[in-house]
C-alpha cells in the first residue's frame, strides 16, 4: 500500500468527519470556526457542497441519493440564531467556467426537528463551479441569494 493510499483514506476520514460536524451541530458552528456560514437578519445559512461518494451507502440508500464518482451533493441549512430549523424554499443552479449550466433541484430530508435540502449535480475532476442559491424561510417575504465557489475533484 502506498503513501498515497494512506493519505486518501486520511482525507475521507477527515471530510467524514466535518460532515458529520456540519449534520450533527450546526448551532456550535461559530465556535468550530465553519466558513461556510451566510448571515442574513437573523437567519443562519450553512452549505457545503462535496462528492457523493462521501456518504456512506446506508445513508445514501436510506434518503434515495445517488452515488457516483462524478456527482456531488450540496447541502443547504437554516436556522435562527438559536439554533431552530427553519423551512425554506429554496432553487438554484450550479455552472462551471464554461458557463454550463445545472439547475438544482433540492429535496428536503428531515431526521427529528433537523431540515436538510440536498441537491445533486454532475461534476468532472477539479471543476470549479460556482452556485447560485436562492433562499426563502416560509415566513419571510423576500428571497436571499448566497453563491459561493468549490473545486471539486473525482477520486
Amino acid at each position: 500500500m502506498t503513501d498515497t493510499f494512506y493519505l486518501r483514506i486520511m482525507n475521507r476520514k477527515l471530510c467524514l468527519l466535518s460532515l458529520l460536524l456540519f449534520f450533527l451541530i450546526p448551532g456550535f458552528a461559530k465556535e468550530l470556526n465553519i466558513e461556510n456560514l451566510k448571515q442574513h437578519a437573523d437567519l443562519e445559512i450553512y452549505y457545503s457542497a462535496f462528492p457523493s461518494s462521501f456518504i456512506s451507502p446506508e445513508i445514501a440508500n436510506s434518503n434515495r441519493i445517488s452515488q457516483r464518482k462524478d456527482l456531488g451533493i450540496v447541502n443547504i441549512v437554516g436556522l435562527k440564531r438559536y439554533g431552530n430549523y427553519v423551512p425554506l424554499a429554496i432553487h438554484g443552479n450550479v455552472q462551471n467556467i464554461f458557463q454550463q449550466k445545472q439547475i438544482l433541484n433540492f429535496n428536503l430530508v428531515q431526521e427529528g426537528d433537523a431540515l436538510y435540502y440536498l441537491a445533486s449535480f454532475n461534476y468532472e475532476n477539479e471543476d470549479f463551479l460556482t452556485f447560485s442559491i436562492w433562499i426563502k424561510p416560509q415566513s419571510a417575504t423576500q428571497e436571499n441569494q448566497i453563491k459561493f465557489q468549490k473545486i471539486m475533484y473525482i477520486d
